[in-house]
């Protein structure tokens, strides 16, 4: 048991070793901006999505469908080239989907972000006592 109780006179030793066994605050300051720019994309992404399915719901593409190419003996008749199985709710369905998925990495990235702000709340917590401590 008497492991267990830390003694007063064996608190700097113990926090000296805290702070040589934490990720440099740097790091986590990286890892902070990282995590911000890719919510960042996945916000742009995710208004693109929405975009594209307003688009489809309103009935209207949103970029120009290509050019048939000219019959030949290599390729099938032009009607039989423009038939798609893939229609509006086809397409919105995807859509959606995709925006779905954006959301939940989203939120997926909101939670990382948070753990990694109270990470680097507590190095420089524990920079400060060792600096404290040593000094």
């Amino acid at each position: 048991m008497e492991a267990a109780v830390a003694r007063p006179s064996s608190y700097p030793a113990q926090l000296l070793r805290l702070v040589a066994e934490a990720p440099p605050v740097e790091d986590l300051e990286y890892l902070l901006g990282d995590v911000l720019g890719t919510i960042s994309s996945l916000e742009k992404k995710r208004g693109r999505l929405q975009a594209e399915i307003a688009a489809a719901s309103r009935g209207r593409n949103r970029r120009a469908p290509a050019p048939a190419p000219e019959e030949g003996d290599h390729l099938p008749t032009a009607p039989a080239l423009a038939y798609t199985r893939k229609g509006a709710g086809a397409a919105r369905k995807r859509l959606r989907a995709a925006a779905g998925n954006v959301k939940k990495e989203r939120d997926r990235l909101e939670a990382v972000w948070g753990e990694v702000q109270e990470a680097l709340v507590d190095a420089m917590e524990r920079l400060a006592l060792s600096r404290r401590a040593v000094a």
